[in-house]
């Protein structure tokens, strides 16, 4: 199942994806992080994220 995950270079902890995740899967600890066992794969934080730090992975 593929996920969601930080690209810390381009993250700038503005927490929009902390927002927007409908399953609490994100928190902002300077930067974004999402925790694998809570994400979906739904890629909700990834369209939301303006700076392109988000990516899904398989």
């Amino acid at each position: 199942m593929a996920k969601c995950v930080v690209l810390m270079e381009r993250c700038v902890g503005c927490g929009e994806c902390v927002a927007v995740c409908p399953y609490r899967a994100i928190s902002l600890q300077d930067k974004a992080h999402i925790d694998l066992e809570k994400c979906s794969g739904c890629a909700v934080c990834m369209r939301t994220c303006r700076y392109g730090a988000i990516e899904k992975i398989d």
